[in-house]
Parts: C-alpha cells; sequence; structure tokens
C-alpha cells in the first residue's frame, strides 16, 4: 500500500503543481454510496512551504491544498485551496471559457458533459454542473465545482454526489400532467406555522410539501434518507416504558473517521454502512432507545416513536419524533447515534434547543383562508419536474414528477408570498 500511497502523493504533486508545499498529513479513508459501492479515498493537506512553524497544528493555514483522490482510479475528487488562496502552478482556468473548464472535468474525471453533466449555474469565478440521467435531473442529486481566483488558478474543485457510471434506470416517455395528478396536490398542500425570525412571529400558512410521484403508477417516493437499500428500516414503534432508570445519562464522543488497513483497501472490504440493518439491530436499537428516553425524558413514556433505523458512520442511527407535534413546520425529533458493536446510544441531536428560541415568538393569528381557496391561488405556481429518483427498495433509478411549489398562501390575508419571505 506504501508504494500506492507514494505513486498518488506524487501524482497529485505535479498534476496540481504543488512544488512550492510540503505534504503535511494523509490518510486512507471509505466511504459507502447509495448504490452498494465503496469508494477508498486518499486525504491530504498539503502546506506552503512557508509555513514550517505552526502556532495551532489544528489549523489549517492560508492557501493550505486539502486533496482527496480515489485509491484505486487515481481521479481527484476534492482539492480545495483554504482561504482561496493558491500558491500552486499546475492548473489555470478561465470560467469564461465555460469549454475548457468542461473539458478539465471531464479529463480528470473520466464523466461526461451532456450524458453525466450539465451546467448549473455560474458566480463570480465559480461554476457548478449538476448530476443528470439520461438527461433528466437525478434524486439523490450530485453536484461538480469548480472556481478560480483572479489569476485563473484552480481554488476550489469538488465532486459532490454518486457520479457513478454503473447506475441503472428505466427508460421510459415522461408523461404527468399537474391536471393528472390534482388529487396528488390537494394531498400535499398543508396548512403549518412558519417562523419569522426577523418579526418574531408565526405565520401560518398553506404549502406544497415535497413529493415524488411516479411517472408509471402515481405512486409516491418521499424524501428520506440517503443510504443503501439494506442500512435502513422504517418503522412506527412507539416506545413505552415503565419505572425509571437511576443511572443518568453520558454522552460520549463520536468517532467519525477510521483506520483503513492495508488488507481492507487490497480486498476492498465493503463499508459497514452497507450492511444489513438485522433484526437483532432493530430489537437491541429498541431497547437503547427505550433504555435513553427512560433517562433522559423519565415522564414522556408513550410520547415518542421511533420512525427508522439507519446506517451512518459506523453507527445505527436511530430517528425520533414525538407522537404528538404542533402544526409547526418545525417538528421536534431527535437522532440518536447508538454503537453497533454494544448497542449503547453514545450521543443524540435533538430539535429541542431550537424550538426553544421560538417557543417565545407570537402565537400565530387565526386562519381565515380556506384550503381550498389557497389550493386555487397557488394553481399558476405548482411545478411537476421530470427527475429520475433513486428507489431504495428495486435499487435503480425511477422516472418520477418532482411535485414542488415555491410560493405558499398566508392563511390569515390570503397573499400569495415567496416561502423565502415567510
Amino acid at each position: 500500500m506504501k508504494s500506492r500511497i507514494n505513486e498518488l502523493i506524487q501524482h497529485t504533486k505535479e498534476k496540481l503543481g504543488l512544488q512550492d508545499y510540503y505534504l503535511y498529513r494523509s490518510d486512507v479513508r471509505r466511504s459507502a454510496t447509495i448504490l452498494g459501492d465503496t469508494v477508498y479515498t486518499l486525504s491530504m493537506e498539503w502546506f506552503p512551504n512557508h509555513e514550517q512553524d505552526l502556532l495551532d497544528e489544528d489549523l489549517n493555514p492560508t492557501g493550505t491544498a486539502v486533496v482527496e483522490v480515489d485509491f484505486h482510479t487515481g481521479l481527484f475528487t476534492t482539492a480545495i485551496f483554504v482561504g482561496g488562496i493558491s500558491y500552486a502552478e499546475g492548473v489555470k482556468l478561465s470560467i469564461e471559457d465555460s469549454n475548457a473548464v468542461v473539458r478539465w472535468i471531464e479529463s480528470e474525471t473520466g464523466l461526461q458533459e451532456g450524458t453525466h453533466f450539465v451546467f448549473h449555474k455560474r458566480k463570480d469565478k465559480r461554476m457548478s454542473f449538476r448530476k443528470i440521467l439520461n438527461g433528466v435531473s437525478v434524486s439523490p442529486s450530485g453536484l461538480i465545482e469548480v472556481e478560480v481566483d483572479e489569476a485563473g488558478n484552480l481554488t476550489f474543485f469538488s465532486i459532490n454526489g454518486d457520479f457513478s457510471k454503473k447506475e441503472t434506470f428505466n427508460r421510459e416517455k415522461y408523461e404527468l400532467t399537474l391536471p393528472q395528478v390534482k388529487h396528488i396536490v390537494a394531498e400535499q398542500l398543508k396548512l403549518a406555522e412558519f417562523p419569522n425570525m426577523k418579526t418574531e412571529k408565526m405565520t401560518p400558512a398553506y404549502a406544497i410539501e415535497e413529493v415524488y410521484i411516479r411517472n408509471r403508477d402515481l405512486s409516491l417516493i418521499p424524501f428520506s434518507v440517503i443510504v443503501a437499500e439494506k442500512a435502513y428500516v422504517e418503522l412506527d414503534k412507539l416506545i413505552k416504558w415503565e419505572g425509571e432508570v437511576q443511572q443518568a445519562f453520558q454522552e460520549k464522543s463520536l468517532t467519525l473517521t477510521e483506520e483503513v488497513s492495508f488488507n481492507q483497501v487490497l480486498k476492498r472490504e465493503p463499508h459497514p454502512d452497507l450492511k444489513e440493518v438485522t433484526k437483532e439491530d432493530i430489537e437491541r436499537s429498541i431497547a437503547a432507545v427505550q433504555r435513553f428516553l427512560a433517562q433522559v425524558y423519565k415522564s414522556d413514556s408513550g410520547k415518542w416513536s421511533l420512525k427508522s433505523i439507519h446506517r451512518d458512520k459506523g453507527y445505527l442511527v436511530a430517528k425520533i419524533q414525538l407522537k404528538e407535534q404542533t402544526q409547526s413546520v418545525l417538528k421536534r425529533n431527535i437522532q440518536l447515534f447508538i454503537d453497533r458493536s454494544c448497542y449503547e446510544v453514545m450521543n443524540y441531536m435533538d430539535t429541542k434547543s431550537f424550538l426553544e428560541m421560538i417557543a417565545d415568538f407570537q402565537k400565530a393569528e387565526e386562519v381565515t383562508v380556506a384550503k381550498a381557496e389557497a389550493l386555487e391561488k397557488l394553481h399558476n405556481f405548482i411545478e411537476l419536474t421530470p427527475y429520475y429518483v433513486y428507489d431504495r427498495k428495486q435499487g435503480r433509478y425511477v422516472l418520477c414528477g418532482k411535485l414542488d411549489c415555491h410560493y405558499a398562501v398566508n392563511a390569515i390575508t390570503g397573499e400569495v408570498i415567496s416561502l423565502d419571505d415567510l
């Protein structure tokens, strides 16, 4: 493995022109994709030669090149220069010459414009490109970004999302129209209370809850956690307990990176996040959730539901929600990180702290606008856009229409307003 690492280090130095840099540290990491693949990556931090005496070893100095390279293909996935400052001499691009940028992306990634990605947007010296399949937008999305400084030196390159070339998808003619799905539109129009951070008021409004509608049979695919099929299970388990747990819950630090051995890389060992969530995982996670709630929310027996369990960063992540929720668009939920070896809750993330910030906001006034009226007002703003959506159960992409609307109706005044203004 050492010879391969040295080969990639030298390749990176030459390709990016890092002659005025020295390699400060590197390690091999791995990540899982929704398609069930494991990607091994060499991660490197290159410091400018003039940055030798570091005051803070955990802080990357300006000009540092943070680079990630696919261990097996040698293709770059990330090249970020801290602070937007580059002392490298390897890559020069003109954002004004979009064709040159596209050609460079194609040469560095092996992807093709028009087949795997298309132009998304440009802002100042940064261009971004979004992932496509068969010329259609994709969910989960993928994004390629390139940025240069005034002299044309590369300062940012990143591929986010899975741009694998082996994706399977259904080739079919897109036939969905809004009149076809008007019953779904009506179902997706929800009344909710939106917090306004400037006025510190809650505003009731009707808005469309986004959803994907299958082109073939009009069935729905909701937005969900982006993980491989076997690594996710949906539940709706009400958590109850009797008595008290005397021992207080103690948070433990999460380990979000792992050491990868030579044998793991050589064998291309699958990432643990790709393992199936088994019956034992579910049963013991339920017990862990129950114990946690009994420790932290002692009087809440029967008030919380376990909604799902999935794998992430080597942990089992359990998502729980309050059974009874307010009409606020912001819902109370908790994510528990469970050690997969001993089924102990290590740490958690709770939306309670944010909800407490808006607890004293002025309450919403009484609703005076009917749902049917709001639906009529939003009629010309509702969008149905073709999308290829990854179906976790089929393990492939299926053609859908994304039902969405960027506007809402104030349920007091009847005014049509942008969601950004709520």
